[in-house]
């Protein structure tokens, strides 16, 4: 009996595990690429390929990596896009503002020079702030602290990119929030990730998805899990349950694959309480590139109102949702409105 239970149970997992990883994101290419031969950092990418075709480059938030966009990801590519997902926080040294201004450029060098093409900007969260930054030509003075919009930065940005999609990502009117979410962060940088952090790249390579899905389901399943400090608030604020079915296991991916360590950088600015107020030029920038933005209400860190005023104020183009968390918007039953609005968007701006 034991062994028919047994086999049940694996015949069971395997076929949910099937379920749990976009086939496309599977048979994408998982690797390391060095954009900056100075430094010699390796970024992971997953690179969804479709020669000839425009790139989008997809940009992960606080603590996340490439595959926070595991289901968005296929889904642009489907559509005929050519995808590529970095790790940017692999660089350990830079601050948010160094992010902007370097990374988020050279990483853009990196897939103009790869491909001759334009491409388009993805970012969520922390990932819209840097996509921001760069693609404004944002810089900051390092004695007073105050930033500016270089108007050369800006023109160079819009040679190389046709637009930017923000998901869920703060425009510096929500500073309130984000300092009261400050602890909440400051524990989420201190957490081990040698031990709780797990490479999907290295899963896929490998092949070892019977033993993963095991490891999800019981991340999804485990109270204890919820209730660990901080993590209880970090998921009552990141998703609205509704949107996520119990077989997805939408959270317990998401805790397993989609967690980076904290650059050093911004664990800094983090624990120094230093949050730096773009919103002068996020809302009276004059624009070179279009931009797209997508909140839900139900966010603190992004709130759907005052995202959608910044938006109104550059008309720009505008998706909320009243019962959106931070995260719902990458995975979930919202997430295919989601990537219908971000092709519309690609396409009107081709």
């Amino acid at each position: 009996m034991k062994q028919v239970l047994m086999i049940a149970f694996i015949l069971l997992t395997q076929n949910t595990y099937a379920d749990l990883i976009k086939k496309e994101w599977k048979e994408a290419v998982h690797t390391q690429v060095v954009v900056n031969w100075d430094e010699k950092v390796e970024y992971p990418l997953v690179r969804l390929v479709r020669e000839n075709a425009t790139p989008v480059i997809m940009l992960h938030g606080f603590s996340g990596n490439a595959h926070n966009f595991m289901d968005l990801g296929p889904d642009l590519y489907n559509a005929g896009y050519d995808v590529w997902s970095f790790t940017w926080s692999a660089h350990n040294d830079r601050t948010v503002q160094k992010v902007g201004e370097l990374t988020v450029k050279e990483m853009v060098d990196y897939v103009y020079a790869q491909t001759g093409k334009k491409a388009f900007l993805v970012g969520h969260s922390l990932g819209g702030i840097i996509s921001k930054i760069y693609a404004f030509g944002i810089e900051q003075n390092e004695s007073t602290g105050i930033v500016t919009s270089n108007r050369k930065k800006q023109i160079e940005a819009s040679l190389k990119i046709k637009g930017v999609v923000s998901l869920a990502s703060p425009n510096g009117m929500a500073e309130e929030r984000l300092r009261e979410h400050l602890p909440m962060f400051r524990a989420l940088s201190s957490i081990p990730y040698k031990t709780n952090y797990k490479d999907l790249s290295r899963v896929v390579k490998n092949e070892s998805y019977l033993y993963e899905s095991v490891v999800i389901h019981n991340l999804e399943s485990s109270y204890l899990f919820m209730r660990l400090p901080y993590f209880q608030k970090f998921v009552e604020f990141s998703f609205n349950m509704k949107h996520h079915n119990f077989f997805n296991y939408d959270i317990g991916r998401l805790f397993r694959y989609g967690t980076y360590p904290i650059p050093d950088g911004i664990k800094n600015d983090v624990r120094k309480g230093e949050i730096t107020n773009y919103v002068d030029i996020f809302f009276n920038t004059q624009r070179l590139i279009p931009m797209a933005y997508v909140a839900g209400n139900l966010d603190d860190l992004a709130p759907g109102d005052v995202v959608a005023e910044e938006a109104n104020t550059q008309n720009s183009d505008y998706l909320g949702f009243d019962d959106a968390g931070h995260m719902d918007l990458l995975l979930g039953n919202l997430q295919p409105e989601v990537s219908e609005f971000m092709i519309n968007f690609f396409k009107k701006n081709k």
